[in-house]
Formats: structure tokens, C-alpha cells, sequence
């Protein structure tokens, strides 16, 4: 089993995940998009020297098979970074002050807070102003005003319909960048009853987001008439455990925060690590097979990022983990390069916009860092 971590073995993936990066900057710097007989031509080149490279140069194959990693990106971030958001930013302009839109989709993201406003991202499925469908296609933001949780009444997953007016951001609202992303309306709601929830989440979010909602639920009731200590001991472990830092008091964020440790508030990569390797001690007096003791652990770190509402720093470790561990469970040889560069590939082809976030590029720029030291 230990033969599965070589630092000598290939790592295809770091120049695919570069290549996917190169196409979605190209679809969204570029002004206008290839026609589609030149892509088409491009494509059938790439694919020919992928032929020609596998029978003789192996250099020829690499470089077809990048190029057409480079279309895809291309392809697959075009519509939702360039076009669905030019279509919702000219929507969203043309509004007047008196417009009512209404608007159906699903909560993408659990909500955050800043100040007394609570945003979170809905994925639209149809739109309409007074009555009239309109192109509003992507996401949109959806705030929310006042000191209240708008969990409690719709939550992640949740398919719902708003109404009110379609603005987008202020110029000084929106975050500097050297690229050229249209901005993402916003649909202001004075109060979360003003949210009509349709339907309860569906699909692979399903099962997850509902026990993460009765385990919200359960710690709530659980609190009925406890001590302040109490409470804020079990706030501190529905942060540690939910992801849930709503219930924590100032003074104790604020603590947190003076002793230099707050990221330890939010559900993150580090909470992912100690979760795998503190069931893996824990496993360690039963002496399981090793097969036995690496499937346990990868179910356990899919079933805490699932339960967690797959946020995107709990996502990058759990993707990383679980790509070791399938590699150990396999018997295949893998290298560090290649589990981060295949679990970027992945988050990039899923999401493209996530080439833009922060976080994301300060997570791989420091687990490539400590990666390149540690050979």
C-alpha cells in the first residue's frame, strides 16, 4: 500500500488543470468567440496529432491532447462566465426603479452574513418582468436585511420564487479584477418571509442538506432553556460541526479572532484533515486491514463534505483526500503533483468561475509550494 505515494510518479494531471485554466481565461478575456468552423478545425488538428503522437512521438500526443483540454475549457466557460452573464447584466440595466421581477430557482449556496445583510447565490430557472419572461440565465444574489437566520425558513437546496427589484451592484461593491466578469445582479428582499419556498432540495444534495437541517433543528430545541455557557458551547460546536457561526457571540469571535485562530470558526480544509486523520488513530488500536481502514476514512470525508454543504474549502481537501485514497484503495501509484492538479481539474471543470475565487488559487498556489519544498 505504500508503493501508491511516489514522488516519482507521472503527474498528467498538473498540465491538463493549466490547460483548463489557459481556456477559460482565453473565454473570457478573448472579445469574440471563435466561429465554430474554426473551432471545429482546431479541434480535428488536436485530435490528429493525438493519433499521430500515440504511434510515434509521445511529446506530439501531449501537446494535441492540451490543445483540446484548452477547447473544452473553452467551451465549457464561454456560456456561463461570457454570455449568460452579459445576457443577466443587460436584464438587470434595463430595469427601472418601479420593475417587479419574479424570479424561480434554487439556493445555490448556504447563506453568509455581512452586517445585517444575508446574501446567497440562486440558480435561476425561469424569470419574469411584470408578467413577462425575460432572459435572466446563470445566478443572481438574493440579500436579505434584518438580524434573523433566513435558513430557518429556506435553506440550501431549496427550490424558490422572489419577488422585487433586479439591481446590480454598486461600482465601489464590486470586487477589483484584472478581468473582465460582468457582474451578478442582485434581488434585495426586505425579510426571508418574503421567500416562498416551492420544494425541499433534490437530486445528490438532497439527503445531505435535510440531516444537516435536523441536526441544525435538533441542536436548536436542545438549547430551550440552557445556561449562557451552554449555549454558547454548543454554538461553538455547531460552528465547528455545521458550519453554522450565527449562534456564536460576539465576544467569542471576537476571542477567536484576538488569538489569531478564527479561521477555526469556519468549516474548512483543516477541519477535513483532522477528521481523516483522527479517525484514522482512532482505528489504529482495531488494526483493520489497511483496504478496510482507507475505505472507512474516504466514506467518512465524503459523507462530512456532503453533510457540510459541499463549501468549497471542505471540497478542495475532501477531493484531494479522497483522490489518495482511491489511488491506495486501487494500488495505483500517485504522486502529490497529480492529486492536486486532477482535484483542481475537476473543481474548474465543474464550476469555471472558480478560477476567479481567491481562496482557490491561495489553496493550490500553497499546497503546490509545500509540495515543491518537501521534494
Amino acid at each position: 500500500m505504500r508503493r501508491s505515494w511516489s514522488l516519482r510518479a507521472p503527474s498528467p494531471a498538473v498540465p491538463a488543470a493549466l490547460a483548463f485554466a489557459a481556456g477559460i481565461l482565453l473565454a473570457v478575456e478573448l472579445p469574440i468567440a471563435p466561429s465554430p468552423s474554426l473551432a471545429f478545425a482546431l479541434a480535428i488538428a488536436a485530435a490528429v496529432a493525438v493519433a499521430a503522437g500515440l504511434r510515434g512521438s509521445r511529446s506530439l500526443a501531449g501537446a494535441g491532447g492540451l490543445l483540446l483540454v484548452v477547447l473544452l475549457a473553452f467551451a465549457r466557460a464561454r456560456p456561463a462566465l461570457v454570455v449568460d452573464r452579459e445576457a443577466a447584466r443587460r436584464t438587470a440595466a434595463s430595469a427601472s426603479e418601479d420593475d417587479v421581477f419574479e424570479v424561480r430557482g434554487r439556493l445555490g449556496t448556504y447563506w453568509s452574513r455581512s452586517g445585517s445583510i444575508w446574501s446567497a447565490r440562486l440558480d435561476v430557472e425561469d424569470a419574469r418582468r411584470e408578467g413577462v419572461p425575460v432572459a435572466l440565465p446563470g445566478r443572481l444574489v438574493l440579500s436579505v436585511a434584518g438580524e434573523t437566520h433566513p435558513g430557518a425558513h429556506a435553506g440550501y437546496g431549496d427550490l424558490v420564487r422572489v419577488r422585487g427589484p433586479l439591481r446590480l451592484p454598486d461600482a465601489g461593491a464590486i470586487p477589483q479584477s484584472p478581468f473582465g466578469l460582468a457582474p451578478e445582479p442582485r434581488l434585495p428582499q426586505k425579510s426571508a418571509v418574503q421567500i416562498e419556498v416551492l420544494d425541499g432540495p433534490r437530486g445528490a444534495i438532497g439527503v445531505p442538506a435535510r440531516l444537516h437541517r435536523a441536526a441544525s433543528r435538533r441542536l436548536e430545541e436542545g438549547l430551550e432553556g440552557a445556561s449562557p455557557g451552554e449555549r454558547e458551547a454548543a454554538a461553538l460546536a455547531g460552528a465547528l460541526v455545521l458550519g453554522e457561526t450565527d449562534r456564536l457571540s460576539p465576544a467569542t469571535v471576537s476571542a477567536f479572532r484576538d488569538g489569531g485562530v478564527a479561521h477555526v470558526l469556519a468549516i474548512s480544509g483543516l477541519h477535513v484533515g483532522l477528521l481523516a486523520l483522527g479517525l484514522t488513530a482512532a482505528l489504529g488500536p482495531f488494526r483493520p486491514r489497511p483496504l478496510t481502514r482507507d475505505a472507512i476514512v474516504l466514506l467518512a470525508t465524503v459523507a462530512f463534505a456532503a453533510f457540510t454543504g459541499g463549501r468549497a474549502p471542505v471540497l478542495r481537501a475532501a477531493l484531494m483526500i479522497g483522490l489518495y485514497l482511491g489511488a491506495r484503495l486501487l494500488g495505483r501509484p500517485t504522486s502529490p503533483g497529480q492529486v492536486f492538479g486532477l482535484s483542481a481539474l475537476v473543481l474548474l471543470a465543474h464550476d469555471p468561475s472558480r478560477l476567479f475565487d481567491v481562496g482557490f488559487l491561495l489553496t493550490y498556489a500553497a499546497v503546490f509550494g509545500i509540495s515543491a519544498l518537501s521534494t
